[in-house]
């Protein structure tokens, strides 16, 4: 895992790094070269949100790349409520991060975020026999974002169900870094 992880950090670097402008979010055309690179390149491609793209790693992983061309910083923000989520004893409600990509490059820093695989069955609304536990950790997520970041209006993202999936049987936020 650790060579796979290091030849998309080497692909997703030399992308960026021959970017003809210096900020603001990829134009439709360069996402789209962009995912096609990462399929050429053999991985599997997930989806997409404002700033991100998702790919597998492994049939249990996937990772997360921030697409913005001056480093929107979703990665590090997911990453630092990750962290947290765990302190303050909300850990079971958000997916983990397992990894994040650290460089002396402030465009490539936190590029990258790894996470396990979530079973994403949410897309537009809860399933019948998941609304109870959705319900339960839904609140929970809201209850961490009041207590430890008052007033942000991430805490609105939450509550769309396609940021929710399954992780190791439970009902997880997979995307909290807004």
């Amino acid at each position: 895992m650790v060579d796979e992880l290091a030849r998309l950090e080497r692909l997703v670097q030399g992308w960026f790094a021959n970017m003809q402008h210096e900020s603001g979010a990829l134009s439709s055309y360069e996402m789209a070269a962009f995912r096609g690179l990462l399929g050429s390149e053999g991985y599997d491609f997930l989806g997409e949100g404002g700033s991100r793209v998702v790919v597998a790693l492994s049939p249990d992983l996937v990772a997360k790349i921030d697409t913005m061309i001056d480093w929107a910083g979703v990665n590090r923000t997911e990453a630092d409520r990750w962290r947290e989520a765990e302190r303050v004893g909300y850990g079971e409600v958000f997916n983990p991060v397992l990894f994040i990509t650290e460089s002396d490059m402030a465009w490539m820093d936190s590029r990258i975020l790894v996470t396990p695989r979530a079973q994403v069955v949410f897309e537009h609304e809860v399933p019948r026999g998941r609304k109870r536990e959705y319900a339960s950790a839904l609140k929970s997520a809201i209850e961490f974002f009041e207590q430890c970041y008052p007033g942000s209006d991430d805490v609105e993202d939450i509550h769309y169900p396609f940021n929710w999936g399954i992780v190791d049987g439970q009902v997880r936020c997979i995307d909290y870094g807004s």
